[in-house]
């Protein structure tokens, strides 16, 4: 009968954590921001039907406070005055004839070029989503803001898949082709495409002229932005990635159309964007509910 040895085991020893870089856990805040608390700005745009290569159309804003509504507006292109003066009359009646029901009564639609729009510093987008630190909504917000921005490009290196854009004002062409800030508080914007949707921030400014820190901060940190693509977010809530903007709508309750894509420079058109404005702050309400349950 032959002898039994007991089976050895080798254990690892390793030294002990380091406990000076030991830090707490970070206790989750106890309020999560909804929509209703900041200023969210909704925007949509269509390119130009018939255009190529494709361009801007039309667009639409609305102002939000959770459900309430406090304004809005048309966005037509610079060149539309002089290339069809006709056309932006025609849409200018319409604004002003098909008020905005808002907390302050009915409200004509403003009517915005996108160097209005877009003016870096006192421009409804500067005021909302960047200086204001509000919301901005879209559906694909990747293709709204490259249809109205005046330059984008590929990023490099180890973002080679994300996208560097520069809204109108904010950005001048430098030698080489490069494009840098017209100003040092005003940063471009760079998106990622997500599975669904996209991941939109502004990027950091660095130092002023005089070395100080630049751009806008919110407790002391760089701003990067409260971008809200509704397709990322209805894509996380109802896990369905083939879903079009108007089927994502219906699994939450919200009879919608589908967004539109290219339009005519006459007053179906701005009542196509408008109408995809009021559908797109409608999903966000519902998936703003649904994701605080």
């Amino acid at each position: 009968m032959t002898e039994q040895h007991p089976v050895s085991h080798v254990v690892n020893l390793r030294a002990a954590p380091n406990f000076d870089l030991w830090r707490p856990p970070v206790r989750p805040p106890a309020h999560a921001l909804r929509l209703g608390d900041r200023v969210g700005l909704v925007v949509t745009a269509a390119a130009a039907r018939g255009a190529m290569p494709e361009s801007f159309g039309l667009g639409a804003y609305l102002l939000v406070t959770g459900l309430s509504v406090l304004g809005g507006g048309i966005l037509v292109a610079d060149e539309l005055a002089t290339d069809s003066p006709e056309a932006r009359s025609s849409i200018a009646g319409w604004a002003a004839n098909n008020p905005i029901a808002t907390v302050a009564g009915p409200r004509p639609w403003a009517l915005r070029t996108l160097s209005e729009f877009f003016e870096p510093y006192s421009g409804v987008f500067a005021a909302r989503a960047y200086t204001g630190a509000g919301w901005c909504i879209g559906a694909d917000l990747g293709r709204i803001l490259g249809l109205a921005a005046e330059h984008w490009g590929a990023r490099l290196g180890r973002n080679a898949d994300a996208w560097e854009l520069w809204l109108p004002g904010w950005g001048r062409e430098h030698g080489h082709g490069r494009w840098k800030k017209r100003s040092p508080h005003r940063p471009p914007l760079w998106l990622t495409a997500r599975r669904v949707g996209w991941r939109v921030e502004f990027a950091p400014c660095g130092k002023d002229r005089e070395g100080h820190p630049a751009g806008k901060r919110v407790g002391g940190r760089v701003w990067r932005g409260a971008f809200l693509d509704v397709l990322s977010l209805a894509y996380a809530l109802d896990a369905d990635r083939s879903a079009s903007f108007a089927e994502h709508c219906s699994q939450f309750g919200v009879i919608a159309d589908e967004l539109p894509i290219a339009v005519h420079l006459d007053t179906d058109g701005a009542q196509r964007v408008a109408r995809a404005a009021r559908s797109i702050h409608a999903l966000a309400i519902a998936l703003d509910k649904e994701a605080s349950r």
